[in-house]
């Protein structure tokens, strides 16, 4: 279940380990046309310092992204 903080500076979201371990090897865009989006996988999930980090391969390289982040810019799950 999708949890949301809310902090002095925003909002965070977050997943239980479960539902970060679905997410592994899942294809997400940044629009629901791909024509002219960004397409990324998922490759891994991390919980540093009690951050929830999703690492993504985008454009052929790896980023490290905060899931809140993560989940509001790619927000359309590809099947």
């Amino acid at each position: 279940m999708l949890k949301v903080f809310l902090e002095k500076n925003g909002m965070i979201m977050k997943l239980t380990e479960a539902e970060l371990a679905t997410l592994l090897g899942c294809r997400f865009a940044s629009a629901e046309n791909n024509a002219a989006a960004s397409v990324t996988t998922v490759l891994e999930v991390r919980i540093q310092s009690g951050r929830q980090l999703i690492v993504h391969e985008l454009y052929g390289r790896q980023h490290k992204t905060p899931l809140t982040v993560f989940l509001l810019r790619f927000h359309y799950a590809l099947s």
